[in-house]
């Protein structure tokens, strides 16, 4: 999927690495350069925008302590050999940061 040496996304988030992997999304460690934090980064693939925007919605509407909300969400192009690839992408807050980068 989004797998290159510096990917930004939104000219923001710099994706770092790969913390997990769903049927619909892998989910990255990311740094933000205008906050100077880590967010947990969720990317839907392609074929999987319909669920993104429902799974959106969800967390949107769930108001639960033990929900992370979400902090920003948009859509993200990728043109690769003149062939055009559509993601979708939440962004979480870290709990319990444990993550330490150079």
């Amino acid at each position: 999927m989004l797998r290159t040496k510096k990917l930004f996304l939104k000219k923001r988030y710099l994706l770092i690495s790969e913390i997990g992997l769903g049927s619909f999304s892998v989910v990255y460690i990311a740094y933000d350069l205008k906050t100077n934090n880590f967010y947990a980064i969720k990317v839907f693939d392609n074929d999987s925008i319909n669920e993104a925007k429902i799974e959106n919605k969800l967390y949107h509407k769930i108001n639960h302590p033990n929900i992370i909300k979400v902090c920003d969400f948009f859509m993200h192009d990728i043109t690769i050999d003149n062939i055009l690839y559509k993601y979708y992408v939440l962004v979480f807050k870290i709990i319990n940061n444990t993550y330490k980068y150079l």
